[in-house]
């Protein structure tokens, strides 16, 4: 027998320290653009870094939050490109921090499971899109600018509870599935 009778496929992979620099560089372009100031684009960028070197620390979501606060210092309008790419960069930003949470430090993503992640990615991202251009059209029609500020609090506090909500039935069902001793 030759070792062409033992030949394995691997599924082709993405090494997982790419998908963890790729959260710093996202991390970073960001607080660049986005942060009000330099203080707010180090902590952003440290929090980013702390992303990529240990993702279990789950310091790349309180990056996401940073820098989705960021945006409570402008002033909202249709027109303004920056809200609409902010929204993209922070869900591709949370979309790679969950995959960099479950790949292998020294491993790697397979293709197809980018592949499915990035498609889900898009399907999200254009409904999101469109409800974002009408809560701002909204916004700059009915609201005055010192209104955002307690709408962001009320917005912040309604995802808390969605995601209690959401979480709990998942804990649930992980305990059950343990193993009782």
């Amino acid at each position: 027998m030759s070792a062409r009778d033992y030949r394995m496929d691997a599924p082709r992979a993405v090494p997982s320290v790419l998908l963890r620099a790729s959260i710093v560089l996202l991390t970073g372009v960001l607080a660049f653009l986005f942060a009000p100031t330099q203080v707010w684009s180090v902590v952003a960028v440290l929090l980013g870094l702390g992303a990529g070197v240990s993702p279990k620390w789950r310091t790349g979501w309180v990056a996401v939050a940073v820098l989705a606060l960021t945006q409570l210092a402008r002033d909202p309008e249709v027109g303004d490109w920056r809200p609409y790419v902010l929204l993209a960069g922070l869900h591709l930003l949370h979309v790679l921090c969950t995959l960099s949470t479950v790949a292998p430090a020294r491993g790697g993503v397979a293709r197809g499971i980018l592949t499915r992640s990035l498609r889900d990615y898009v399907i999200i991202q254009v409904p999101s899109q469109a409800i974002l251009a009408l809560a701002l059209a909204l916004m700059s029609v009915w609201m005055p600018p010192s209104a955002v500020p307690w709408l962001a609090a009320i917005a912040v506090l309604a995802l808390i509870g969605i995601a209690i909500a959401l979480l709990i039935p998942v804990r649930r069902h992980a305990e059950g599935r343990r193993i009782r001793r």
